[in-house]
């Protein structure tokens, strides 16, 4: 217990330099109205690098306030690129295509920005809202249509696979399986706002490969705690190549699962 006591002091200190991240709302902020979100966008974006959300968001919906549409398309598309799977960027640029009146690309766009959400509950009722007070209510009331049968077909097309296996035995049969194998492993890239806050932590995946060695479904198990770091390696497990599992010497259908680990050396 002394100790314990005598690190007291120096475990406090340790937390009183952990960098912590600034908040601007959730990933919902601003569906729906965009300008809502300037304000909060704004008080942190001088805070951050040029590379960081808050600011990649600011100048896209000034852009967007100016009605400017072609710099905002092209600010939140960069912003894209730099960082595909931060939510608020797709919906910034669904924005963008509503104002243009591209209808079809604006509902694509709000269907990424559901499916990277670190809340997909909190994002659909943000669409629920936006369609019964937005002047784009027809927009969003079909993206939800769309997130409702999406989500439909994927619980239907899972119930058809393989159960989860945890074990490396299949749960129908009994029979010992091989487990996939990686043939190749692309590592994730640091999400630049989670690099900048040190943000770690460990995200457990699980993957369904088909018998050509082919990433078919994902499902997080256990999140790191930051939906970006959750993402970031979600999207480089995507991009692998894999062997698949075998079963009586043929290749199968089977689930893997993964932690991967965000550390800082």
């Amino acid at each position: 217990m002394a100790r314990l006591a005598a690190l007291a002091p120096n475990w406090q200190e340790d937390q009183k330099k952990k960098k912590v991240r600034p908040g601007i709302g959730s990933e919902a902020a601003g569906i729906g109205a965009p300008a809502a979100a300037m304000t909060s966008v704004l008080q942190f974006a001088k805070q951050d690098f040029f590379q960081l959300p808050a600011l990649r968001r600011a100048l896209t919906l000034r852009y967007l306030e100016q009605k400017q549409y072609l710099a905002a398309e092209d600010e939140a598309k960069d912003a894209i690129r730099l960082q595909p799977s931060y939510a608020p960027f797709w919906s910034d640029l669904a924005a963008v295509f509503m104002a243009k009146g591209q209808k079809d690309d604006a509902i694509a766009a709000l269907l990424v920005a559901y499916n990277w959400a670190g809340n997909p509950a909190a994002m659909r009722e943000a669409y629920v809202q936006a369609a019964q007070s937005s002047d784009s209510a027809a927009v969003f009331g079909e993206a939800v249509t769309l997130v409702d049968l999406n989500a439909a077909k994927l619980a239907q097309a899972e119930a058809a696979f393989p159960a989860l296996i945890i074990g490396a035995k299949d749960p129908a049969t009994g029979k010992q399986v091989a487990r996939p194998g990686a043939a190749s492993f692309n590592k994730p890239n640091w999400p630049h706002a989670s690099l900048r806050y040190e943000e770690t932590g460990a995200v457990r995946l699980a993957f369904l490969v088909d018998a050509d060695g082919n990433v078919k479904r994902a499902r997080k198990l256990k999140s790191s705690g930051y939906s970006e770091l959750d993402n970031a390696a979600l999207l480089a497990v995507a991009s692998c190549e894999f062997t698949p599992a075998e079963q009586d010497g043929k290749p199968v259908a089977s689930w893997l699962v993964m932690e991967y680990v965000w550390s800082l050396e």
